[in-house]
């Protein structure tokens, strides 16, 4: 491969034999998708110097795929991307986000895809969820101003939110970006889901039991630091709640280092609860159940406030008043 078209044969297009023929299609396809996000119609790859040979060729090596007539992608994309794309639909809602990194809601696993209110509505089972886009044109992702009003569409309230917060935090859109997103879905609760959004939350399951906690009326502060350790829910006074995921104590030293956390923190005269994650998303009876009775006891609330407690938390929000 010559070294003028070696640059131009790289991510998607590699590993093919050497050719000029060859290199000179890749240079003609590369750009051309690019410059339409990666899903170009025949005409795009016209437009770019490709004949229906070239794009053939190209088919036939694998470095193209022809997901509906007239439409083609490069190799290499996720199996969700290509799915929507032979749907002749975009990826969407809690499936772009997660996509971009954002929390998965643990009880919806359906595709989410959309298409141009203009467009035929593709024919789909159970597992996908179809949503109608505001903008037309031929793309493989929607634009995540419309994507969060169909995460607004597609999820219950507490996991819409907590998608949300993920989108937020993990700074694929800014706060301002999600409000300006909502505002424009009012009609469908997004002032109700805006009211209630909060990035400080490091995990999904620590939004739904905010969500959960704030519904009965606790008063807590989340992501708050006491003395040398932060810990995600401070209750009343003095009950530490802890959210854990499913790589807790995923080694010795990371077991150890919870022991000194705990002793600490009880030292200092707080008790410590500990629900995991799969225990949140679950709603499961017996965790939640144990904290409903610690806080229906005032076991959050008697004593002496620690003066290691900080009133701030992780993020500079407001606190939630105690």
């Amino acid at each position: 491969m010559s070294k003028v078209l070696e640059p131009l044969a790289l991510a998607y297009f590699s590993g093919m034999p050497s050719s000029i023929d060859y290199d000179y299609l890749i240079a003609l396809a590369r750009p051309a998708f690019f410059d339409c996000g990666n899903l170009a119609t025949r005409a795009n790859l016209n437009a770019a110097g490709l004949t229906q040979r070239g794009i053939e060729r190209l088919i036939a090596t694998g470095d193209v795929v022809r997901v509906f007539h007239g439409g083609y992608v490069p190799r290499g994309l996720d199996g969700d991307q290509l799915h929507a794309a032979r749907l002749g639909a975009r990826l969407t809602g809690p499936s772009l986000f997660a996509r971009l990194g954002a929390w998965e809601p643990n009880g919806d696993r359906r595709l989410h895809i959309s298409v141009p209110r203009s467009a035929d509505r593709p024919r789909v089972g159970p597992a996908v969820r179809v949503h109608w886009s505001p903008v037309s044109g031929v793309m493989l992702s929607e634009p995540l101003e419309s994507a969060v009003g169909h995460v607004v569409a597609g999820l219950a309230r507490d996991e819409c939110v907590a998608v949300l917060d993920s989108v937020i935090r993990r700074r694929i859109m800014s706060r301002a970006q999600v409000a300006a997103a909502l505002r424009g879905c009012a009609s469908r609760g997004g002032n109700a889901v805006l009211s209630q959004v909060d990035p400080s939350a490091e995990s999904g399951a620590e939004t739904l039991l905010r969500l959960w906690l704030r519904r009965r009326g606790v008063s807590f502060r989340p992501q708050t630091k006491i003395g040398r350790f932060r810990v995600d829910f401070l209750l009343g006074t003095r009950l530490v709640v802890e959210v854990v995921g499913e790589k807790y104590h995923a080694s010795t030293a990371a077991f150890e280092a919870d022991c000194e956390r705990e002793a600490y923190l009880q030292g200092l005269g707080y008790q410590v609860l500990r629900i995991s994650a799969r225990q949140v998303y679950n709603s499961d009876e017996r965790a939640l159940s144990a904290l409903s009775t610690m806080i229906r006891r005032h076991q959050h609330v008697y004593g002496v406030r620690p003066v290691e407690a900080n009133r701030g938390n992780a993020a500079g929000l407001s606190d939630y008043p105690l």
